[in-house]
């Protein structure tokens, strides 16, 4: 289904033969919303006439696609099996019936509600019940404006509620668009006691409590083997990265050690400066013999070249 999704996702942005579709998505969840001279136009109702929204699809999509190809590839068991990463938006309310109403009519995310008029206008029963739906969760309560602000990225980032990651529909940078937090419909005095009494129902009620409890029992142990894992990988790669020092010193020290061994440099410069003198010697003892010193050339010419070959190989140098 996911799948079947991009296809729908990907066309929207810039397929003109898709005119009847980008209507029918358009107008999901509002009628007369769009019709077909719109779309032709380019003005689809979620793009709304912006290119940024455009690259917010693709890079949605592309994500996506990952995601699929890596837990659910084509022909594996589990693509016909739930996929394990749910679709989400995390923001903050003062609100949350409120919110709710306001997530439920598609006006709180135009990525998410786009999402969701595509699987509105695709999958559904016959008799016209939708697949899926929406389920609004409270996830955690703040007592100050920046537990607001740090909340709301954390949880952005912890349950990869951001676009780019395929499965989330927050676009802008979260933590920053809370201006709720900021009780700016009353004064100062009194949005200071409200926060004091929501601080103070935290402590004093029972679940904030037994949640740290319960986190306490098992977060702790378990980022406790998480931490020792990490140790251990640590401890083997800082072990591996030192064998490999005293391996390659070793091997330094042995090559200079044969080389030590060896006939030294100026012995062979020294040899071949004897066979060269001695090389001239001969060929001036048969001056009058020139097919015979083109031999003896040739000759001592390829004894020198395999001389100086073994030097540079021994030495490096010639």
């Amino acid at each position: 289904m996911l799948n079947y999704l991009i296809t729908y996702l990907n066309p929207y942005t810039n397929n003109p033969s898709y005119v009847d579709v980008c209507v029918d998505i358009d107008n999901a969840k509002r009628h007369n919303t769009s019709d077909r001279e719109n779309i032709m136009q380019r003005e689809h109702f979620f793009l709304n006439g912006s290119l940024q929204r455009v690259q917010v699809i693709l890079t949605f999509c592309e994500a996506l696609e990952d995601l699929l190809q890596t837990h659910a590839p084509a022909g594996s068991p589990q693509e016909s099996q739930p996929f394990k990463f749910k679709a989400k938006y995390f923001g903050y309310t003062t609100n949350d019936a409120e919110r709710s109403k306001r997530h439920d009519a598609g006006t709180t995310n135009w990525l998410k509600s786009f999402y969701h008029s595509i699987c509105k206008t695709e999958f559904h029963d016959p008799t016209g019940t939708p697949d899926f739906t929406w389920h609004h969760y409270v996830v955690g309560f703040a007592v100050s404006v920046d537990e607001c602000h740090i909340g709301e990225e954390l949880f952005c980032q912890i349950g990869s509620g951001y676009y780019n990651t395929g499965v989330g529909f927050n676009i802008q940078p979260a933590g920053i668009s809370v201006s709720s937090a900021q009780l700016d419909s009353v004064n100062s005095k009194v949005a200071t006691n409200m926060w004091k009494a929501v601080l103070q129902w935290r402590e004093e009620g029972p679940d904030f409590a037994d949640q740290l409890a319960h986190e306490i029992q098992t977060c702790v142990p378990a980022y406790k083997q998480y931490v020792d894992a990490k140790r251990d990988a640590n401890r083997n790669t800082t072990k591996t990265r030192k064998d490999l020092i005293e391996t390659r010193a070793r091997l330094i020290k042995e090559i200079e050690d044969e080389k030590a061994a060896g006939p030294q440099l100026s012995d062979i410069n020294a040899a071949i400066q004897n066979l060269e003198n001695s090389q001239k010697q001969t060929l001036a003892a048969c001056a009058d013999q020139p097919e015979l010193q083109a031999i003896l050339r040739q000759s001592h010419a390829n004894v020198l070249d395999r001389m100086k070959a073994s030097a540079r190989e021994l030495y490096g140098q010639e």
